[in-house]
């Protein structure tokens, strides 16, 4: 079995990716209006990722549990569809969300985590109302499948993120602060909701994430310029909470 590294799907042999689920790869890569691009596989025991699908130069990074890998192929084509229709900032099919759950939960606890959600009520503030005010104000309609929570370390070097390929959102617990405003959460949880909604352009064989249209929408936050300011102050708050 190939170690821990990306290849091509026909490389990985039957044992660890079934020839039904590897049919189904290429048949859910190759629908009409779907580029085909090349994808790597990675299949291993992750204790975070169940699948996640990520964009590189070439193509497609396709990361893959083991216990996915050799799931019943309605299960597996469900995946897929999961994260290729969210990495394209499209619906998911509720059908195939719920069946991806259900195996989620039916793999033995231990062997994955990231169903587990972060709690996204803090001791200052709430995500879970922000994320849902803002989608109301900006994006109204359908109810949409995402989940936010705190990071667990207080991370100065990512203030937020997100992965649209799993709906999650991700605030720094550093920003759990009573001296930071709630209009600059406003504004992280806004600039990842854009992630999740605008797809990103290539250029020059580069994916570019906060590109032109990105940037626009990103300064139609109505209080971005004091977004931005506050930003700038957050070393000295860091300074000052750790005395």
């Amino acid at each position: 079995m190939i170690s821990r590294r990306f290849a091509s799907p026909g490389e990985w042999p039957d044992p660890a990716l079934p020839p039904a689920n590897r049919r189904i790869l290429a048949e859910e890569l190759h629908q009409p209006g779907a580029p085909g691009p090349p994808c790597l596989l990675r299949i291993a025991p992750y204790r975070s990722t169940v699948i996640r699908l990520g964009r590189n130069a070439g193509g497609y990074r396709l990361s893959l549990h083991t216990e996915l890998a050799r799931a019943p192929a309605a299960v597996f084509r469900s995946a897929v569809r999961v994260v290729w229709r969210r990495v394209h900032r499209q619906t998911v099919d509720p059908g195939d969300r719920g069946v991806l759950e259900d195996f989620c939960r039916s793999v033995p606890r231990g062997v994955v985590r990231s169903s587990r959600q972060v709690d996204p009520a803090g001791r200052h503030a709430d995500l879970r109302t922000i994320l849902s005010e803002l989608l109301r104000a900006y994006w109204p309609g359908p109810e949409r499948d995402l989940s936010i929570g705190w990071t667990v370390r207080r991370s100065m070097r990512k203030l937020a993120y997100c992965r649209p390929e799993t709906g999650q959102i991700w605030v720094s617990r550093l920003l759990d602060h009573p001296e930071v405003p709630r209009f600059y959460l406003d504004f992280l949880v806004y600039h990842e909701l854009l992630h999740m909604i605008v797809p990103p352009i290539r250029r020059n064989g580069h994916c570019l994430y906060h590109h032109r249209q990105f940037r626009e929408l990103e300064r139609q936050f109505p209080r971005y310029p004091e977004a931005l300011a506050f930003q700038s102050r957050i070393p000295g708050l860091v300074t000052r909470s750790r005395r």
